[in-house]
């Protein structure tokens, strides 16, 4: 449960002294809630309760958090497949002074060795409206969905990756890779480092 998970960071946090995380918890208790309780297992009940107190009475809400703070924008990280629905809502309804932008996240799109990588193909074979049958046909579904992304204000792209990954490779030798691999084949390391 929620409370389970706080009472757990709390029982960690207690050791995090000298990490930013620790020190950035406990100032916002004291700015946004005027809890002054060090955080520790022994205190997040006390924690919890003046906190959720405190949202109820203010009736806090993220956004007012977000306005609050002067916050001038915001970026979520956004998988090239996301139609991006919650910020044309977010931009419509208004009531967030700060931009909510998208920021362009394809991770998915180099786990080829993933298992779920031939079902994540043609969910973005779907997206950008293109039968993705080879390694040109995915460098175009990208560029498309890019360029999506950029019309809903887009202008930074993340990516994460437990290490650099590189065999050379020509491109023709990648299309095969990707070929076999969408086929429902499996392939080396050595492969999955090229594409």
């Amino acid at each position: 449960s929620d409370r389970e998970k706080f009472q757990a960071f709390c029982g960690a946090l207690q050791y995090g002294i000298g990490n930013p995380l620790y020190h950035w918890t406990h100032l916002e208790l004291q700015r946004y809630f005027g809890i002054d309780e060090i955080v520790r297992e022994d205190t997040a009940d006390i924690i919890w309760e003046k906190a959720n107190a405190y949202i109820k009475e203010t009736q806090m809400s993220p956004v007012k958090l977000i306005n609050s703070s002067n916050v001038a924008l915001v970026c979520t990280t956004d998988d090239p497949v996301d139609d991006l629905s919650w910020h044309k809502k977010i931009a419509e309804k208004g009531n967030v002074k700060a931009k909510v932008l998208p920021a362009f996240r394809p991770d998915r799109v180099t786990n080829i060795e993933k298992p779920d990588f031939i079902q994540y193909i043609q969910e973005l074979s779907k997206a950008a409206e293109i039968t993705i049958q080879g390694f040109q046909d995915l460098l175009d579904a990208l560029q498309k969905r890019i360029e999506y992304f950029h019309s809903v204000g887009c202008r930074i792209s993340d990516h994460g990756m437990d290490y650099v990954p590189y065999a050379e490779a020509s491109f023709d030798k990648i299309d095969e890779i990707f070929r076999r691999r969408i086929a429902g084949n499996s392939i080396s390391k050595e492969e999955t480092d090229a594409f």
